[in-house]
């Protein structure tokens, strides 16, 4: 059993590690003959045909494809090696094999350790050579390092200290690997780069299967996902949790871990393709830090994401967690499906213009929301007033992070940090709040939540209760997934930032899809517009004989009206504003 869930996993996640994991257990799984009716056998066999020992990475990941794979083919034949049902003359084999891979690696400490094992013989000459290669390749990369720190910027000195780290797990010195890491974890900012420092020291931990560096370092990858992490990188780690679990005889949970990696619910449909491509994280504490270094550091992946995405999720933000969760809660409150007809009658009685309700259950939408003008003038029914008066407290406290995020903006397009709050008359914005229940798949009447489509404003705030449904389409016209980490905020650009710096910032398309919800999912999605009557265009800083001008100008409140709807409605109207 654990044998066919492992194999599941590798179908979807580190497909190396897991292989390994199974060779280096001492389990009565692995005394099966060495022959092809062994399906580790056969997963060995499927390991070493894979193109270059690479396990499958995602295209935006971060780092490089991690190096150990190569070395977990020599964990293999070490494994080999100490079997007793391994014939003699394979046992040949499979140490020349050892013998050329170290060789070719220059791995002098475990070359020492293999001869003081009587598993290879020495060879004076052979390691004063490799030790030669060391030293002259770490001359190198110190050289590499003295550059960077004086003459490059944060990202090339983490990525030659990193160049570092990867040097020493090459040559098989753990130590030195782990401290190197360590020295490339403190260049760091990116949640999902200082995850990949966490898979690299889990690989090491589990080559040498030592269990406390293995322990340690899932407790740090955890603690990590509570900042941030995409969920390819989530799924990586529950496999490597679980092949701990199996290292540790709890098959238990490692077959749950197995399975929940590859759950049904984040599985895609095939009607709306998606990639689980990763998100960049902003760490807003750190656009707020008093350290220099920190701030140009987290400004500079700010613009990054900015220019390359158009959407982020933040992180370390000012939103307090009680205002979040109680927000939610009275959302759920609101949205009790016993009180509906209560909900119809109240809407009915107020101005459409003033606050908006709609229940909708078709081909094209399957939510229910309610919509409200929330500043200048807030208009959240009083009834009841426990939605009205922590709706209101949520939004000030979102109205401030919105602030922040225009002044970091400003800043990383050149102006003075209060341009765009100006530029937009932010001081009297239009922000309107919907809040949203999508159903289960069980209750709706089609796969889409909510069509495609962009949205007028700044920027666009969403926080929710649980991950499911939202996807985003990229600049190069890929639909990417969105699990937005706990206690984040995904932002996205808005139609008006992108007309105001003349498509430099773009907003983006995004849909919901409810087709693999298993329970309901609230949102509370905030757009912080101009003020109605402030007169958006493009910017003359954006536009000249390269980038001529692309939109033409017109208020907030004529381009919220351009498609003959209701300000409240919030329709985006950024194709009629479009120059031909």
């Amino acid at each position: 059993m654990v044998v066919v869930l492992a194999m599941k996993a590798i179908v979807s996640v580190e497909l190396a590690v897991i292989v390994h994991a199974l060779m280096l257990l001492d389990d009565p799984l692995l005394s099966l003959p060495s022959t092809s009716e062994n399906p580790i056998f056969r997963l060995r066999g499927s390991l070493r045909r894979h193109p270059n020992n690479r396990p499958p990475h995602s295209p935006l990941t971060s780092e490089p494809p991690p190096f150990p794979p190569p070395q977990l083919v020599l964990a293999d034949k070490l494994f080999l090696l100490k079997q007793p049902d391994v014939q003699d003359i394979d046992k040949v084999g499979f140490k020349e094999d050892v013998f050329t891979f170290v060789k070719d690696h220059d791995m002098v400490p475990l070359y020492e350790t293999l001869v003081a094992d009587s598993v290879l013989d020495m060879d004076r000459t052979l390691l004063d050579s490799m030790r030669a290669k060391i030293d002259d390749e770490l001359k190198k990369l110190d050289e590499k390092i003295a550059d960077a720190e004086e003459n490059l910027g944060e990202s090339e000195v983490r990525e030659a200290h990193l160049a570092k780290s990867l040097f020493f797990i090459r040559i098989g010195d753990k130590e030195k690997a782990l401290e190197h890491l360590k020295i490339t974890e403190t260049k760091t900012v990116a949640v999902g780069q200082k995850m990949d420092l966490v898979f690299y020291t889990l690989q090491l931990g589990f080559f040498d299967m030592d269990f406390d560096l293995i322990s340690k370092s899932i407790d740090k990858a955890k603690s990590l996902f509570e900042e941030g992490g995409d969920w390819e990188r989530k799924n990586r780690l529950k496999v490597y949790e679980g092949l701990y679990c199996m290292s540790t005889r709890n098959f238990e949970k490692a077959a749950t871990l197995f399975l929940d990696s590859i759950s049904p619910d984040h599985q895609h449909n095939d009607n709306y393709p998606a990639s689980d491509e990763e998100i960049p994280t902003i760490d807003y504490s750190m656009l707020l830090s008093d350290d220099t270094d920190q701030r140009s550091i987290a400004l500079q992946l700010l613009a990054h994401a900015c220019e390359e995405y158009g959407f982020f999720y933040l992180v370390n933000h000012t939103m307090p967690d009680d205002v979040l969760k109680t927000v939610l809660k009275r959302i759920s409150d609101y949205f009790d499906p016993k009180t509906v007809d209560e909900r119809r009658i109240s809407y009915k009685k107020h101005p459409s213009d003033k606050f908006q309700w709609r229940q909708n259950a078709n081909d094209g939408e399957n939510r229910e929301y309610l919509k409200v003008i929330a500043h200048p003038k807030d208009q959240v029914p009083s009834n009841p007033i426990s939605l009205s008066k922590v709706t209101e407290e949520y939004n000030n406290e979102m109205r401030k992070i919105a602030l922040g995020l225009a002044r970091a903006m400003s800043k990383n397009l050149g102006f003075d940090e209060n341009y765009i709050e100006k530029a937009l008359d932010m001081k009297l914005g239009f922000d309107v709040i919907t809040m949203n229940i999508y159903p289960p798949n069980s209750e709706a009447k089609s796969d889409i939540g909510l069509t495609d489509h962009t949205d007028p404003s700044f920027v666009i705030t969403l926080m929710q209760d649980v991950n499911g449904g939202l996807q985003i389409l990229s600049h190069q016209g890929n639909w990417i997934n969105v699990y937005i980490p706990h206690h984040a905020i995904l932002i996205q650009l808005g139609d008006h930032l992108e007309i105001l710096t003349n498509g430099k910032y773009k907003s983006h398309v995004h849909r919901v899809l409810v087709n693999n919800n298993k329970v309901q999912r609230i949102s509370i999605v905030t757009l912080h517009g101009p003020s109605l009557d402030k007169f958006v265009v493009p910017d003359t800083k954006f536009v000249d004989d390269e980038n001529p001008q692309t939109y033409i100008g017109m208020t907030y409140r004529e381009s919220l009206e351009a498609n003959g709807d209701n300000l409240i409605d919030l329709q985006s109207s950024l194709e009629l504003i479009k120059l031909a």
